[in-house]
């Protein structure tokens, strides 16, 4: 057993020198009963030239194969580190600080002025993406048809400008600020009638206007855990965690421990908030129709709502 969780780890290529180190850094872990294997290659040398030496090291290869029985997820990652080649100090990194004062820059500043920010890098990044530029078109003639996207595509980009630079006010204000900000809740009833009922809530809500709020706001009121997938920029996670993470609010990772988090919250009569437009992970979703195109879609809200008890509510804010 490595940890009870998934993952498919191939093969790959490492140098042999005489002592090395070689760690496996899957990015989803391991499942019980998988195994991994390294095997010595001596039918392969592979030639590396050093610079500041001028020599060059002849080394064989190992082989690093993984079995597993999810053989359908090709998600791993690996990191060989060769004890016999010369130390090089660690780069230094200060882009986390960097972000980490941005985002508190950000964060300090009237909502309404990050707002005007957010329409000018919607605007810029629309000017300087033409890749960005044609999906958004594409999508949005998709969606509501030539005529009408013509009307609100120049709306759109600005709109998505402010859903980006709102994120670092929406994490890093203190919780009361954010609640203050609520003018209006609509359908609260639904609510206090699924506590009522005795079950679990399970709330829906895709990536539509400021949806982070509408977990912030609830968990004012009651425990909630929100199932969240870490962002591609490592150096956000803990501003991210940070955010997500406080009051009563709970947050469960992507992954099987994760899932089993939100199951056992959906069983003790609490709340769970997931996006459900994400791409799953392969062999976690299927290829459904979506507005006449096939969409990789995840099924998990699906599984979700089939616990005993549970209300789906579906919910988003402006």
């Amino acid at each position: 057993g490595f940890g009870g969780k998934q993952v498919f780890f191939s093969h790959c290529m490492l140098l042999k020198d005489k002592n090395p180190r070689v760690a496996a850094l899957p990015s989803r872990g391991f499942r019980s009963g998988d195994a991994l294997a390294v095997f010595g290659r001596p039918d392969i040398v592979m030639n590396r030239y050093r610079p500041r030496t001028r020599q060059t090291v002849a080394r064989s290869a190992l082989q690093v194969v993984g079995l597993t029985r999810r053989n359908h997820n090709y998600n791993f990652a690996f990191q060989a580190v060769n004890a016999a080649a010369p130390p090089i100090a660690p780069p230094r990194r200060p882009l986390p600080l960097m972000a980490s004062l941005i985002f508190s820059l950000l964060a300090r500043l009237p909502l309404g002025l990050l707002q005007a920010f957010g329409v000018l890098a919607g605007w810029l990044t629309y000017a300087l993406s033409p890749t960005y530029r044609r999906r958004l078109r594409s999508n949005l003639e998709q969606a509501l048809g030539p005529a009408h996207a013509a009307r609100l595509w120049k709306q759109a980009v600005g709109e998505i400008g402010k859903q980006a630079l709102e994120l670092p006010w929406m994490l890093l204000r203190p919780q009361p600020d954010l609640v203050a900000r609520v003018v209006r809740v609509s359908g609260w009833e639904h609510v206090e009638a699924a506590e009522a009922a005795g079950g679990g809530i399970l709330f829906i809500t895709p990536h539509l206007g400021c949806f982070e709020i509408t977990a912030q706001y609830f968990s004012t009121h009651k425990p909630i855990t929100v199932l969240y997938r870490a962002p591609k920029k490592a150096v956000l996670q803990p501003l991210i965690n940070a955010g997500r993470s406080r009051g009563n609010m709970h947050i469960a990772p992507a992954d099987v421990g994760g899932v089993r988090r939100l199951i056992k919250a959906l069983r003790a009569r609490e709340a769970v908030g997931m996006l459900p437009d994400q791409v799953p992970g392969s062999g976690e979703g299927a290829w459904l129709p979506f507005f006449g195109r096939p969409a990789y879609t995840m099924t998990l809200a699906a599984r979700l709502s089939e616990v005993a008890g549970v209300t789906t509510l579906f919910a988003w804010a402006e």
